[in-house]
């Protein structure tokens, strides 16, 4: 017989920290998709619609948006066509390169990806009562660049796996900006993020 535990609670606590975060993972994806239908949305749309308003990175072409949300360019494709048909997004030309077909949120795609991203607020209020967000924060960072290095994660741009990052005994910094940060600056989605050059996910300096 195995000795391992019954009981999931006597579990380790990174175990039981991968149980917690998948189960606010389903909440999440179940709670989007109410709101998705409310507004009377797909999921992926839904998801376009806020990628699309929260502006670049990730450019707003079909094959970058495809790998943001780690689904095949045909979907994305049918989704965004989707949105174009009910007046939510249009297309635009790129002057760089005719062969792209970069899409942009219409008065009324603005306005409902407002509409969804107000919805998000009991999210934001539910980890607000965490006793530490700084802390959570930089530990979820580091978690992210983890999963990076183990291509468990395709897309990251976080401060902590930009070549840009540094740390010092009294602090970290943004050597592109010359700020300071913080945990409380510390990035998830960098515009200006550069990826270190095979980058694996461990700590660095």
């Amino acid at each position: 017989m195995s000795s391992e535990p019954a009981n999931r609670e006597v579990q380790d606590v990174p175990t039981k920290i991968v149980a917690a975060l998948d189960r606010i993972g389903r909440g999440v994806r179940s709670f989007h998709q109410t709101v998705a239908v409310r507004l009377g949305l797909s999921p992926l749309q839904l998801e376009l619609l806020l990628l699309l308003a929260a502006g670049e990175p990730p450019q707003p072409i079909t094959g970058a948006l495809a790998r943001e949300l780690g689904v095949r360019g045909p979907t994305v494709t049918d989704s965004l066509n989707a949105l174009e048909r009910k007046g939510l997004v249009v297309r635009s030309s790129d002057v760089r390169d005719g062969r792209r077909t970069p899409f942009r949120l219409t008065d009324a795609g603005e306005r409902l990806a407002r509409e969804a991203d107000e919805a998000d607020q009991v999210m934001r209020d539910a980890i607000g009562r965490i006793p530490s967000e700084d802390a959570l924060l930089e530990g979820l960072l580091s978690a992210i660049d983890a999963l990076l290095g183990a291509g468990v994660v395709d897309v990251a741009r976080t401060c902590t796996s930009c070549r840009f990052f540094r740390t010092a005994a009294d602090g970290a910094a943004c050597a592109l900006l010359q700020i300071p940060l913080p945990r409380s600056a510390l990035r998830v989605d960098c515009p200006e993020h550069e990826p270190v050059a095979g980058y694996s996910g461990t700590a660095r300096n």
